[in-house]
Order: structure tokens, then sequence, then C-alpha cells
């Protein structure tokens, strides 16, 4: 059972849509069908339409995670950088972000921030105008990926 449960049942609105999340992710994590993130690297990625606690669910999933004694990394890639707060991180006061990493060219390690709730690629408003930014770079279409693998190893 996963997120097209949700869509399967035809949910539409916000509160359904957390509470089957919550009840997804605790018969994922529970004993009867645990969540295995045994391999290297697992990626957990939140989707859905706006107001359903994926931003929320991203960050609390983290800081479990991180207190459960794994390594990682929460990739914030909305202009608000609402992740990047949640996780601690002001981000009014932040020197690089994953914009740099992708436009910039900066080290994605560079960028990363360690925080006592997991390691955070933050994000920030420069993030907006990065779509028209990367029309015109080389290989627009993995800039990304290949910040991400720079730093893939570590988590």
């Amino acid at each position: 059972m996963g997120l097209w449960w949700i869509k399967d049942k035809r949910i539409k609105d916000s509160e359904e849509v957390k509470a089957e999340l919550l009840s997804i992710l605790r018969r994922m994590i529970g004993e009867h069908e645990p969540l295995n993130l045994s391999t290297k690297p697992s990626v957990i990625l939140v989707i859905g339409v706006n107001g359903v606690g994926k931003t929320t669910t991203a960050v609390n999933l983290t800081a479990a995670l991180t207190e459960a004694g794994m390594r990682v990394l929460i990739c914030d890639f909305d202009p608000q950088a609402n992740a990047s707060s949640g996780m601690g991180i002001d981000k009014r006061k932040l020197s690089k972000s994953v914009y740099d990493t992708i436009i910039n060219d900066c080290p994605t390690a560079d960028a990363i921030i360690h925080t006592r709730f997991g390691d955070v690629l933050p994000s920030s408003a420069d993030l907006a105008g990065a779509a028209v930014e990367l029309i015109s770079m080389e290989n627009p279409n993995y800039r990304l990926k290949s910040a991400l693998d720079a730093v893939r190893k570590n988590y």
C-alpha cells in the first residue's frame, strides 16, 4: 500500500490526505511491514496537493530517522525554504543554498548545513528564478543529479 491508495480512494480533502498518509507511514514503519532503509541511498519522496503536510512530514521523518541513528540529508527545493526553516535554519542568513550548487557550481558539501535534526541542503528565494537561468546552461537537466551525486556516499 502506498500513496497511490490516496488517489485511488479519490481523497480530496487535505485533512483526509494527512490522516491517510499517517496511516500508511504507521503501517510501513510498524512491525508487519517495516520500512527498509538499509540500502544506500534510500529516498523518501513526498508529493501531493497543497496543504497536505508534505514539508512537515519530510522534516519530521528526517528528524526521526536522524534520532534513530541514520545519516539523513533533507533537500529543500522550494524557494519558500520552509523545510530549511523547519530544520532550524534561518533562511535569511544563508551563505550558500541548493541554488548555488546548481547555478553557481558551488560544491554541494559546502552548501550542506549540519543540524541536530539531520543534514540540510537548504533552499533560498533565489531558486525561484533558477528555471530561467538553467535554460542557457550546459546539461541543465542533470545539474541537480550531479550536485547530489557528489554527496551520495555520505548518506
